[in-house]
């Protein structure tokens, strides 16, 4: 396994913590050239914690179609390809039975849009080069409803049919898509005005 990802490029959207972070560890464990973007603009101290030779943090809202654009194209100038995305950014607010306007925007645009983003930029590259593969982080909530959890379950359903389609699409130009859906559901409340957490188990 090692063997097939060494000094390959990969991109995680996500990467400075939890499933993200999980992720940009293990490709920089199988020897890849890891690209990690999320919102702070400094290094998180996982990153930190982390062999830095084949480690590069962009600063990046996956939300702007712009800015997602500039990380390819970044990411482009220093090496020959891009081997694989990982559209791990997502947001899970509290959201109960009938939550607003605002937090449909916001979820939709992080978890659908961001994902649009960066996966029709990195498929842009992809069919040009005849390879590549992507992998959209989803969750058991695009297989079934999950209760006053609307807007997540419906953007994670979108999600999945993005992925399916893509897949369709991309298929004969050597690109694969997949969507992994993690664990089981667990909510933990970390601040009644924050976000939600998944934890995986």
């Amino acid at each position: 396994m090692d063997v097939f990802f060494d000094s390959k490029v990969y991109l995680v959207t996500g990467g400075a913590r939890g499933i993200g972070l999980g992720i940009v560890a293990l490709l920089l464990e199988y020897g890849a050239y890891v690209y990690a973007t999320d919102l702070g603009e400094e290094i998180s101290a996982g990153l930190k914690a982390l062999p830095q030779e084949k480690l590069t943090y962009l600063q990046a809202d996956v939300r702007s179609r712009e800015r997602s654009k500039e990380v390819v194209q970044e990411l482009l100038t220093k090496h020959q390809g891009l081997d694989g995305l990982v559209n791990c950014a997502g947001v899970c607010f509290l959201e109960g039975e009938m939550p607003g306007d605002d937090l449909y925007d916001q979820c939709f645009d992080t978890n659908v849009r961001g994902t649009w983003n960066s996966g029709t930029e990195a498929l842009a590259h992809m069919k040009s080069q005849k390879r590549g593969s992507i992998v959209n982080i989803g969750s058991l909530s695009a297989k079934k409803g999950v209760g006053k959890l609307p807007l997540y379950s419906a953007s994670k359903h979108a999600v999945a049919g993005l992925t399916g389609t893509w897949a369709v699409d991309f298929a004969k130009y050597g690109v694969r898509v997949n969507m992994v859906s993690p664990g089981k559901f667990s909510m933990i409340l970390e601040d009644p005005a924050s976000s939600c957490m998944m934890a995986q188990d």
